[in-house]
């Protein structure tokens, strides 16, 4: 893989500035860098049967996952310009469940994933002054919003989730939402940041599911539960797609062309 031409910029200045987003109940609340944004252009070269497989993963990525760094935080989302090429170059795959080897506890089986897509839309133009802890940084959102039509609401979603909605007898949110203390975890929660489409804003995300049944149906009412997105989000109309909450039937998803 080589990048051939990468026109993407810092999304703000100066480009090594972190964004606090602190919701009003947070003390610290959470650091987000500039990231990048523009169009890159990415060449692959190699083996036909890799490059058909390759075609299929950045379709797949594009729809529901995200590239780079930081995802926890947002980032990733991305868009094929030349889907119809890459359309024809992938191959028509399949998921397989190997024997009946059950999911490990310790790394991500997509059995124990869960993926997600919000869409709404505003009734007025500053609807994102509304979500909390992003009026205090509005001089530092507002450039996002005109020049890029992007909106870091990721932070708020979460704290709601964590903070407001989680119960501390449902298992320790430090090993689903992540913590820096004492051993440093990621979130195996992932939102990204509003964007807007043609005529509506979209959010979306994946979970990757504790192993505990019970622990999981929560942690996946919390993410479909529309009043909590319509609360935090403050948005006016809002239009869900039904979430997609395992491998077999985001299968039967993909297969079907949505």
């Amino acid at each position: 893989m080589e990048v051939v031409e990468d026109n993407t910029t810092p999304i703000w200045s100066p480009p090594d500035k972190m964004l606090n987003i602190r919701p009003p109940d947070r003390k610290r609340g959470w650091y987000l860098p500039p990231g990048r944004m523009g169009k890159l252009t990415l060449y692959f070269i190699g083996d036909p049967r890799v490059l058909s497989l390759l075609a299929s993963l950045l379709l797949f990525l594009e729809q529901w996952g995200n590239l780079g760094t930081k995802p926890q935080l947002g980032y990733g989302v991305f868009s094929i310009e030349n889907r119809n090429e890459v359309k024809e170059r992938a191959e028509k795959w399949q998921w397989k469940v190997l024997g009946a080897q059950k999911p490990s506890n310790e790394l991500p089986d997509l059995r124990r994933f869960g993926f997600f897509r919000f869409r709404f839309s505003p009734t007025q133009p500053g609807w994102w002054t509304e979500v909390p802890g992003l009026a205090y940084v509005a001089r530092y959102i507002q450039p996002l919003v005109s020049n890029y039509q992007v909106v870091p609401v990721s932070p708020a979603l979460k704290n709601e989730w964590r903070f407001h909605q989680w119960q501390k007898s449902w298992g320790d949110a430090r090993h689903i939402f992540g913590t820096l203390r004492p051993d440093r975890k990621r979130s195996r929660v992932v939102v990204s940041w509003a964007y807007a489409q043609e005529d509506f804003w979209e959010i979306k995300g994946w979970a990757w599911l504790p192993s505990k049944p019970v622990t999981a149906n929560r942690l996946w009412n919390l993410l479909e539960n529309e009043q909590i997105w319509t609360q935090v989000i403050h948005s006016g109309s809002l239009h869900s797609k039904k979430p997609i909450s395992t491998a077999h039937k985001l299968a039967k998803f993909l297969e079907d062309g949505q």
